[in-house]
């Protein structure tokens, strides 16, 4: 079995892109090959107004109730019912607003120190906006959102001071880390016959489509599309959040990660569904004006609405005008941009 674990195990080491690297042109141009002639999706527009939001947080802390229950009770190995788990999925995935609500909020963990069931939460809501893009049914959106939330249940029977801690891990402590899927197998094959799917889903979440994965080495057809759609979910989610040891990936960085691990139908709808300049990334144009992300162009990704934050001789505005890219023939990102990064007069 061969394991690529400067690419599978992003989650753990996470340094194996380069930090701040411009977007090449080549690369920028693979990614249109892989998105193709795309048509506007039918997207809804995030909602505005005050309830809305507050429908939303109470949808959130509702999925939080539920797995932060379940994994308590995997801790201390316990039964639980995924009753209410099921409840306030099938609610979600019949909304396509609260969707899109809810994926404003996975751009930040609320308590680093809950991070596996932040981290879960996030997994559920990108791998729901997949098999949107996938044209899935309720019933599949369903299946597949369940076995986002409970992925990585596994991980509860791995040791804190692995899962927080602060370097890189040892040979042997990944080996131990990657022992979670077979845990998460366990735990939810105990559930009953009726769950076995979402047993055999959890321990395929780290296969890969040319057997780069653990722990079978599985390829192509072998891996269930919901693993594959929840592996790709993982690791961007993972990458694009800071862990104790490294920094945040910038999501261009993150997708260039996964080209190699997921097949060309997964990449396509999530590229399609998440897109590599997300709503609250920095970016830097040709003209050197540097930019916050306001909103995705569905009908093309790489050509989003920007608010200009500097212009192209370094100076600060309070209130910078709007850029539609997608009518801007002539300009076009260059780089994405770590906050932390952004140098401003």
């Amino acid at each position: 079995m061969r394991i690529l674990a400067k690419q599978t195990d992003l989650i753990v080491n996470g340094n194996a892109w380069k930090q701040d690297k411009e977007i090449e042109e080549g690369g920028v141009l693979r990614i249109r090959e892989i998105l193709g002639t795309q048509r506007p999706l039918e997207r809804t527009e995030q909602p505005k107004e005050e309830g809305a939001f507050d429908e939303c947080q109470k949808t959130y802390n509702k999925l939080y109730k539920f797995l932060n229950g379940v994994v308590e009770a995997a801790k201390a190995e316990k039964n639980f019912s995924l009753e209410d788990g099921l409840k306030v999925i099938s609610e979600i995935v019949e909304d396509s607003k609260m969707v899109e609500c809810l994926y404003t909020k996975t751009l930040a963990y609320e308590d680093p120190s809950d991070m596996l069931v932040y981290h879960s939460i996030n997994v559920f809501i990108y791998s729901v906006k997949v098999g949107f893009g996938l044209k899935y049914s309720k019933h599949q959106l369903i299946e597949l959102g369940l076995a986002a939330m409970l992925h990585d249940i596994g991980m509860t029977k791995i040791p804190e001071e692995i899962i927080k801690k602060s370097s890189s891990l040892s040979a042997e402590e990944l080996e131990i880390l990657k022992e979670h899927p077979l845990y998460g197998h366990e735990i939810l094959y105990n559930l009953g016959k009726e769950y076995g799917w979402l047993a055999e889903v959890a321990l395929q979440e780290h296969e890969r489509e040319q057997g780069q994965g653990y722990p079978k080495g599985l390829k192509g057809d072998e891996i269930h599309e919901y693993a594959k759609i929840i592996g790709i979910a993982d690791v961007y989610e993972a990458l694009t959040h800071p862990r104790p040891h490294r920094r945040k990936a910038l999501p261009h960085e993150a997708i260039e990660e996964l080209k190699t691990l997921f097949s060309h139908k997964i990449l396509k709808a999530f590229l399609t569904q998440l897109t590599i300049y997300p709503p609250g990334c920095y970016v830097k144009l040709n003209s050197n004006v540097i930019g916050r992300v306001i909103a995705v162009n569905s009908n093309s990704p790489l050509r989003p609405k920007i608010q200009v934050i500097c212009d192209s001789d370094g100076r600060s505005l309070e209130a910078g005008r709007i850029i539609n890219l997608s009518e801007e023939p002539l300009l076009y990102i260059i780089n994405c941009l770590h906050e932390e990064d952004l140098q401003l007069e």
